[in-house]
């Protein structure tokens, strides 16, 4: 028992013995603790017996020894009591009692035989449809709910189809072709697109598929230019060349040889003579109100000059998943993948200008294409709607990522260009093992050097590019283990005291702070408790000079302390850190890394107001905050709040670079003389709002908030919004929540640009699932 062996096939000991060793008495096995303590719902025999659900079905367990699993064994097997919210025992019996020994549990059999034919467990997981949208499972040969309780919901695979529910409402909700041809007759711009198909040996199901895509329009006015890149299937031309005599509006060149992608778009381009220029791959679809809703929003922002869409996957069978709904422009999330690509639609004096295709970047041709044109407009648009179906077969990179490994390289090498055209002094470079993720390194950064400094050196070199100083200000309430929370947090930031350009300001607010002096002393104490003997001299020096505590009796809410640190404070950059923070990860590196000069290193760019962390629950492992988002109806709501840390986040969101309305005072960096131009933050809103209305004012003034999730904070959460949360359903009770309305309200988008109206908000958490 001691060596975590399974006393039972739905016993298993290293499963327990991983998840509950520091609680188990020294005395006890596994076994032993959890006969004890089972019936509290708080232990699990096996991944696939939920304690705490068993109970609620409210069995007796008198004759039981007091234990649900005993209970299940003996009484519950076959008496309609599930084991797991995703296993039902008598939907199980009902499908497969015949294959089922009377000998054994319907889950035991599952486990054993079942779960590898594919069973389905119950009605809400759907073994077919997981195994269906990841191949790569029924490649593994493990048992899919496994998998997915494993791995699978921190991966955001999806446990059944909820996306069919949202077609089946979008569909019933669609214009009929009468109306959009009544809608288009009274447009008063009737913008002609040309859509660009280079082709390569498709097979002929596919090729067929897309050309009739587009000739399934519902907006007539379009053009098909299509380039074969020297096909050798014989197919290929007799296809083009009857779908070319069968509709004018489609034109086809035959390229004498292959050049690749981005040389076969070119030859296509060159045959547009459409108002805007749509990118579609040969084996994809258009759906077919993809030209009618470009269209439609070029009449309501004549000036657009890039548009995208959002989009999903559609595999051999017809089947449609994983939709990627989108944010608007976000030009930080670009930064960390090419999230708006299909349908991606150009102003085609645009591409001209830019020259359009670049060779040498195939793979990310469209990457680098609007990496270039964003350089040279700000009409970026964003239609909320799918409008582009990206095949899925053997050999693309939407069904494999490894198919086309050299497209991430060229996706790289297409990044590090705009870095260099933009004068930024930083290194682009591939996330480790999540293809086509991308992160941004400033240099002088040296979380990379720094991997392999021994421990006793404390220090790390700041050397900073177009600024002088940066303030550290740690707002402070006063609450019981304050001294222990701030000692924590000022280890952490040991390594930058002896850099010249940073000072640290610690703000001790509270209703009376006794014994000031004291207290200050104690803390230098804490702090320096662990530093080696041969560094503790040249460090304590480091820190009588660098840091100050400042004496705030009186104020509590952390806007009025920030704002008493900032007065102290020397800095031309801000950071305000909590002082519960208790460690600082970077998801990439799995080290710290010199996060300070990163974070101040994209506050330097002219329209960024203020840059953040992800900021997470150290006790529960999951995340905090990713950003704020706020709608017109004055919800605010915190981005992948409740999401495991171990998660990448809503299609990779939380592995790099993103944009938010506003981030969290936890983890924020700020251009001081921003922050003064505002006046500071407001101390007549509480704390619950600070933030929001911080992140709005840059907004409003041209500036734009940036999430850097790489760099993970964790955190005590602070209740800051349970009066906040109340306030809002009562919004004209509350003074504060009114004048935060009068200030915002008109300003308030429908929906959060850097969210998606197809997506929901609960309970002020939005963890990008799909609102059904």
């Amino acid at each position: 028992g001691s060596e975590g062996r399974s006393a039972h096939r739905l016993f298993d000991g290293r499963y327990y013995q991983d998840r509950f060793a520091e609680e188990i008495d020294q005395a006890d096995t596994p076994l032993r603790d959890f006969l004890r303590k089972g019936a509290t719902g708080t232990r699990n025999p096996c991944l696939l017996f939920d304690c705490a659900h068993y109970l609620k079905q409210k069995p007796d367990l008198k004759d039981c020894a007091n234990n649900p699993l005993i209970h299940y064994l003996l009484v519950g097997a076959r008496t309609d009591f599930d084991p797991h919210p995703y296993f039902s025992s008598t939907f199980y019996l009902e499908k497969y009692q015949h294959e089922i020994p009377k000998e054994a549990s319907p889950l035991e059999f599952f486990l054993d035989a079942g779960g590898y034919r594919y069973h389905q467990s119950s009605p809400e997981f759907e073994c077919s449809y997981y195994l269906e949208v990841n191949p790569d499972i029924k490649k593994s040969g493990v048992i899919p709910l496994v998998h997915y309780l494993e791995f699978g919901y921190r991966e955001r695979r999806l446990r059944k189809d909820f996306y069919k529910e949202w077609i089946l409402h979008q569909e019933s909700q669609a214009p009929t072709d009468t109306e959009c041809a009544n809608e288009i007759a009274r447009f008063q711009c009737q913008p002609k697109f040309s859509v660009i198909v280079p082709v390569f040996n498709t097979d002929e199901i596919w090729l067929k598929a897309a050309i009739n895509s587009v000739i399934d329009q519902v907006y007539p006015h379009w053009e098909l230019c299509i380039a074969d890149d020297g096909s050798t299937a014989p197919h290929i031309r007799t296809i083009l060349d009857e779908y070319q005599v069968r509709d004018p509006r489609i034109k086809v060149t035959y390229r004498p040889e292959s050049g690749h992608i981005s040389a076969a778009s070119n030859t296509a381009l060159s045959m547009a003579s459409g108002d805007f220029i749509a990118l579609l791959d040969h084996d994809d679809l258009l759906d077919r109100f993809a030209l009618f809703e470009n269209a439609r929003l070029l009449n309501l922002h004549p000036q657009a000059e890039i548009i995208y869409s959002d989009e999903d996957k559609i595999n051999k069978r017809g089947l449609l998943y994983e939709p990627y709904f989108k944010p608007d422009w976000s030009p930080e999330l670009l930064l960390l993948q090419m999230y708006c690509g299909h349908l991606g639609v150009y102003n085609r004096a645009l591409i001209e200008k830019i020259g359009g295709f670049r060779e040498g970047y195939e793979g990310s041709q469209d990457y680098d294409l609007i990496l270039r044109a964003s350089e040279l407009t700000d009409e970026i648009y964003h239609i909320p709607e799918v409008l582009y179906h990206w095949r899925t077969i053997d050999g693309s990179t939407a069904a494999d990522p490894n198919a086309k490994a050299y497209a991430y390289l060229s996706g790289e090498k297409a990044l590090q260009d705009a870095i260099t055209r933009r004068g930024l002094l930083a290194k682009a470079s591939q996330i480790p093992r999540k293809h086509g993720m991308y992160t941004v390194s400033y240099k002088n950064d040296t979380s990379r050097a720094n991997k392999d400094v021994p421990s006793g050196v404390y220090s790390i070199d700041f050397t900073p590019n177009k600024y002088s100083t940066l303030s550290l200000i740690i707002p402070s309430s006063q609450n019981s283990g304050r001294l222990e929370r701030l000692t924590d947090t000022l280890r952490l930031l040991l390594p930058y005291l002896t850099s010249p350009e940073i000072d640290i300001i610690v703000v001790l607010g509270g209703s009376e702070n006794s014994d000031i002096s004291r207290f200050i002393a104690d803390l230098e104490v804490g702090v320096l408790s662990d530093v080696p003997a041969s560094n503790v001299e040249e460090v304590s020096a480091s820190y009588k000079k660098k840091v100050i505590v400042v004496d705030a009796t009186g104020p509590s809410l952390h806007s009025q302390l920030i704002n008493i640190g900032v007065k102290h404070a020397r800095g031309k950059f801000l950071c305000f850190l909590d002082e519960s923070t208790i460690s600082i990860t970077h998801q990439v590196y799995d080290d710290p890394g010199n996060w300070l000069e990163q974070m101040t290193g994209y506050a330097q760019s002219g329209q960024v107001g203020a840059v953040g962390g992800l900021i997470v629950d150290h006790r529960n492992d999951v995340v905090i905050s990713s950003g704020i988002l706020i709608n017109e109806d004055g919800v605010v709501a915190d981005m992948h709040r409740g999401e495991s840390i171990k998660s990448a986040g809503y299609f990779g969101r939380l592995l790099g670079t993103s944009n938010c309305t506003a981030v969290r005072l936890g983890c924020l960096v700020t251009k001081r003389d921003l922050f003064e131009k505002k006046g500071g933050l407001d101390e007549s809103l509480p704390d619950g709002l600070v933030d929001v209305d911080y992140g709005l004012w840059l907004q409003d003034s041209g500036y734009r908030s940036v999430m850097l999730s790489q760099f993970r904070f964790a955190q005590t959460p602070r209740e800051i919004r349970g009066a906040f949360d109340k306030a809002t359903d009562k919004k004209n009770e509350t003074k504060k929540w009114q004048l935060f309305v009068e200030r915002w309200g008109a300003l308030l988008p429908q929906s959060d640009p850097y969210y998606n109206p197809n997506l929901k908000i609960v309970n002020q958490a939005a963890k990008f699932n799909l609102d059904v």
